[in-house]
C-alpha cells in the first residue's frame, strides 16, 4: 500500500541484482508530472493495471506514463479521497469526505450520500467481497451495499468512526474502530480481545496470512489470532499512529 499522508508519490521497482540481493530503484512523482496534489491518501491498482491515486485534491489514474485527473467537475462526489477499491464487476469505488462515488469507463461517476442510505457523510474505508457485496466504513458507522441499497450494520459494533476494513485470505471481515478491533461472526461482530481497545487506524495481511494492526501508538502482528510481534517508538518506529501498512 502506498504511504498515506506522504508528499508526492514514490514508485518502487525491484529488479534482480544477483542471486542473493536485489537493487531498488525509486522514482518520485509530483505535480510537475501531472499528479493533482501531493498529499496521497489512498491508492489501488485495478484489474486493467491502472493505478488509482486518491489525494486531498482529486483522483488520479496512472497508466505508467501519465496521469488523468478526476474531480468534482468530472462528477466525483468530493475531491478529498480517503479510500479506493474495485468490485467483482469491475466498478471502481471511491470513498470521499462527502459521500461515496462509483465509476465505470462507460458510465462515469455515480454518487451516494446520506440521503441514499449511508450512515455517515465521510467514507473512510471500503472492502469488496468476491460475492459482490461492498462494505463501507464511515464517520458514523458501517454500511453494506448489496448492489441496490445500503443497510447500516451495527450489531456488535461500537457507534462512531470506522477507520479501517480488511477482508483476509479466509474471507473474514475485520473492522477497525475507535474502540478497538472487531471481526464478523455470522450476522454480528465480536471484539478481537487480543488487541487493545484503542483506535485502530489501519489493517493489512501479509503473504503468510498474518494480520498487521495499527492500533494506538503501536503496530501489532497476529498469527492465528495470537500476537507474535509488536512495534512501537522504542523499536525505532516513527510517525505513529500508523495510518498505512
Amino acid at each position: 500500500m502506498w504511504r498515506r499522508w506522504t508528499f508526492g508519490l514514490l514508485a518502487l521497482w525491484l529488479l534482480p541484482y544477483n542471486a542473493e540481493a536485489q537493487q531498488r530503484y525509486f522514482h518520485n512523482y509530483t505535480g510537475e508530472d501531472g499528479l493533482s496534489q501531493l498529499a496521497v491518501q489512498a491508492s489501488f491498482q485495478d484489474r486493467d493495471g491502472y493505478v488509482w491515486i486518491g489525494t486531498q485534491a482529486g483522483l488520479n489514474r496512472f497508466d505508467g506514463h501519465h496521469f488523468d485527473v478526476f474531480g468534482v467537475r468530472q462528477g466525483l462526489a468530493n475531491d478529498w479521497i480517503n479510500a479506493l477499491t474495485q468490485d467483482i464487476g469491475g466498478r471502481l469505488w471511491v470513498g470521499t469526505n462527502n459521500g461515496l462515488s462509483s465509476w465505470t469507463a462507460a458510465g462515469g461517476f455515480q454518487n451516494y450520500k446520506v440521503a441514499d442510505g449511508l450512515p455517515g457523510k465521510q467514507v473512510h474505508a471500503l472492502a469488496a467481497t468476491p460475492e459482490g457485496t461492498l462494505w463501507v466504513g464511515t464517520d458514523n458507522g458501517l454500511a453494506v451495499w448489496d448492489g441496490h441499497t445500503f443497510e447500516t450494520f451495527a450489531t456488535g459494533l461500537p457507534a462512531g468512526h470506522i477507520h479501517a476494513l480488511l477482508l483476509d485470505q479466509q474471507g473474514r471481515l475485520w473492522v477497525g474502530t475507535d474502540e478497538g478491533l472487531y471481526t464478523k461472526a455470522d450476522s454480528h461482530f465480536v471484539a478481537f480481545d487480543e488487541a487493545p481497545p484503542e483506535p485502530v487506524h489501519e489493517l493489512a495481511e501479509d503473504t503468510r496470512g498474518r494480520l498487521w494492526v495499527g492500533v494506538g501508538e503501536q503496530v501489532l502482528v497476529f498469527e492465528e489470532r495470537r500476537r507474535v510481534a509488536s512495534y512501537s517508538e522504542k523499536d525505532g518506529l516513527t510517525g505513529l499512529p500508523a495510518r498505512a501498512l
